[in-house]
């Protein structure tokens, strides 16, 4: 007697994500009394299917875990921070490190994006501390105690020199001179009159002296002292500093003269101090806090737009034209002032209650 055996695939086992199919059997044998030889058959038949299908399935786990073992990923150098050197050079300590400089006014990012949050700009010729590039776009700065972004596009990486001694004092040239090598006498750059410089060392001639970022040696002859409290204003910068006794209390971004109406250059006395007053001109009438009048009718005052209160806290009135972020970088050229040194709120302030009658202003390119 003949026995058929249909077989039908069933899937019996799911490895790596793969199906594996097995055979299953219906017999259909012609009488009852041929039972058991049709189940040796099948007994038989079952167990070469079964080692079959447990080979292949052995191949399935096998490839499986040969796909699914972990690739060896490639090894990525993380950016190398940049580390300040310092060195000994004629008795002073000097650090030297890299810094990104702007080459036009530039923002400063939260990341490293043109989508993500704008903290600040960064005007033309200033300086951050350079961290590492952080790709082929954009440099990692110091910015504000914390870390910034600002694109290579605008920007570009500069080696810096600092004295890490005490100041000595700052003097200014009184006529055009030159900054020259410690070691060589050879001239670094040319100094023009009324430029400022920060002295460390004084030497028999020269001073050992920090002019724009360069050190070495420059004529006592060709400069005076700046002393007790005083404030310089750097046009090209659109930065001033107030100082009192040679240490540092203000540094501020500002809006100085536009150009038809550049402020005047040259080292002012202050001549009147005022608060709470209009500010007035052939097309202008502006309220300020606080005026303090250096040259004519220029001076230094707030002009960012803020609000006072009430001593119950209820608003008493604003006032102000510039925003928060409307200082520094070249917003003069187009939007500058008739003369005066525009200034943020906080910064005046500081200068109202720190500057008296005669106190010194110098005024530099």
């Amino acid at each position: 007697m003949k026995l058929k055996i249909t077989k039908n695939l069933v899937p019996v086992l799911l490895v790596g994500g793969i199906l594996v199919y097995g055979a299953s059997k219906t017999l259909k044998p012609n009488n009852k009394e041929n039972n058991n030889i049709v189940n040796q058959i099948v007994e038989e038949e079952i167990t070469n299917e079964e080692k079959t299908i447990e080979n292949i399935v052995n191949q399935v786990i096998e490839e499986s875990i040969k796909e699914e073992k972990p690739k060896q990923e490639s090894i990525v150098e993380k950016p190398i921070k940049e580390e300040a050197k310092i060195e000994a050079i004629n008795g002073l300590e000097i650090e030297t490190k890299k810094v990104v400089t702007a080459t036009t006014t530039v923002n400063i990012r939260e990341a490293a994006t043109t989508d993500s949050k704008k903290l600040s700009t960064l005007g033309s010729g200033n300086s951050l501390d350079l961290i590492y590039e952080a790709n082929d776009e954009w440099y990692k700065v110091k910015y504000n105690e914390g870390e910034a972004y600002i694109s290579k596009a605008y920007s570009k990486v500069e080696e810096k020199k600092e004295i890490l001694n005490p100041l000595e004092k700052i003097v200014y040239f009184t006529k055009d001179s030159n900054l020259f090598d410690n070691s060589s006498k050879e001239v670094i750059q040319n100094i023009p009159k009324l430029e400022a410089a920060k002295v460390y060392k004084d030497l028999e001639d020269y001073y050992i002296a920090e002019v724009n970022g360069n050190i070495g040696l420059i004529s006592k002859n060709d400069t005076e002292d700046l002393k007790d409290t005083f404030v310089i204003v750097d046009i090209s910068d659109q930065m001033a500093y107030l100082y009192e006794n040679n240490e540092l209390l203000v540094e501020t971004k500002v809006v100085t003269g536009k150009p038809s109406t550049p402020t005047t250059k040259g080292l002012h006395e202050v001549w009147d101090i005022s608060a709470n007053r209009y500010l007035r001109g052939a097309d202008y009438k502006v309220y300020v806090d606080v005026m303090m009048a250096f040259h004519n009718g220029e001076g230094l005052h707030d002009a960012e737009y803020h609000t006072h209160y009430n001593q119950d806290g209820t608003k008493a009135f604003s006032h102000g034209w510039r925003g928060s972020n409307s200082f520094g970088g070249d917003l003069y050229k187009t939007g500058g002032s008739h003369g005066c040194v525009n200034m943020p709120h906080d910064a005046a302030m500081t200068m109202y209650n720190k500057i008296k009658l005669k106190d010194k202003v110098l005024v530099k390119e």
